[in-house]
């Protein structure tokens, strides 16, 4: 409604894919369960230099609620978790 892209990664929700698929189409909010992002975490700490993002990326976390060392971790990359309600 204001000009978004709603971006799908299909099946391939390994890191990787979403790493990639988050820079090439310059994400800038993401949504996925906590396993998805220790996977991006940990994508993110062996290859530190493959991933650039242009700009912070928001994230919203569903399924269950994410570990505290993961918040803390992923902000560190640039990946900036949003907490919605109580």
């Amino acid at each position: 409604m204001l000009g978004s892209r709603l971006i799908l990664p299909g099946p391939n929700v390994d890191a990787e894919s979403v790493l990639d698929l988050m820079v090439q189409e310059r994400v800038t909010f993401a949504c996925g369960v906590p396993t998805v992002w220790l996977g991006v975490l940990r994508a993110l700490e062996t290859n530190p230099q493959r991933w650039k993002f242009d700009s912070p990326i928001r994230i919203a976390c569903g399924g269950t609620a994410p570990p505290e060392s993961l918040i803390r971790a992923l902000d560190k990359h640039g990946c900036i978790f949003c907490i919605f309600g109580e």
